[in-house]
């Protein structure tokens, strides 16, 4: 995250710390006393450098630019593929990706990486819908309404990746034949979409092993995997 932003704009300590404390995303927000550490490390690595410069309040500071190996790195993490068993998990940092890859990314990898979390929300959305059917008269009361806004929630998701493919010109409906013949997956290097080499969970919710049906309804309520959905 600390690549995406300063790719967008060179950034102080300073500044990256103004800006994180006046966003409300929560997809990253480091603490006080990561910042600085996770700067230097990236430095290290050659993925950043700095130079010395004097703010207009005559305070030195350095101003940290990506480099071309950061680049490179930022830019797989834009391809870095949707993974089917925790796309609710990793749902923030999804939305994340795509409002950053409009300048970076063709269209066409746009779409795969589209049709790609539509068709995880899709097969996630239909196995807690079974996961639900399979258990009435079992599940209590509290347990039936968190499933509820689970699947309420992640349909809306799924909605609106539907509604962005509409909005890049790309049907919905032919995106989802692409993926229910398996052509659209993964994002190669190359930026065409292709099969995918990891099924999509057939399961969801219900394969979850161990616990109460009603513990298995608040992790679907909580998205999947229990750490939210950001951001």
């Amino acid at each position: 995250m600390l690549l995406a932003v300063i790719a967008s704009e060179p950034r102080s300590g300073y500044g990256l710390k103004k800006m994180f404390n006046s966003s409300p995303a929560s997809v990253y927000q480091p603490s006080p006393g990561a910042l600085y550490p996770a700067l230097r490390r990236l430095e290290e690595r050659g993925l950043l450098r700095a130079e010395q410069q004097v703010s207009s309040g005559r305070r030195a500071l350095r101003l940290y630019q990506v480099t071309d190996a950061g680049m490179a790195v930022y830019l797989e993490w834009l391809r870095r593929p949707v993974v089917p068993e925790t796309v609710t998990a990793d749902l923030g940092q999804h939305l994340m990706r795509f409002s950053l890859m409009e300048k970076y990314l063709e269209r066409a990898e746009v779409i795969a990486f589209l049709a790609d979390l539509g068709g995880a929300l899709d097969r996630f959305v239909t196995g807690v819908e079974q996961f639900a059917a399979a258990r009435q008269g079992v599940l209590g009361q509290h347990a039936r309404l968190a499933l509820e806004h689970g699947i309420a929630t992640h349909r809306a998701s799924l909605e609106w990746v539907r509604s962005a493919m509409a909005a890049l010109g790309e049907t919905s409906d032919a995106a989802l034949a692409m993926r229910s013949a398996g052509q659209v997956g993964r994002i190669n290097g190359s930026g065409c979409p292709h099969r995918s080499r990891r099924p999509l969970s057939s399961g969801g919710p219900g394969d979850a092993k161990g616990g109460s049906n009603d513990e298995a309804g608040h992790r679907v309520a909580v998205g999947g995997g229990g750490r939210g959905l950001g951001p």
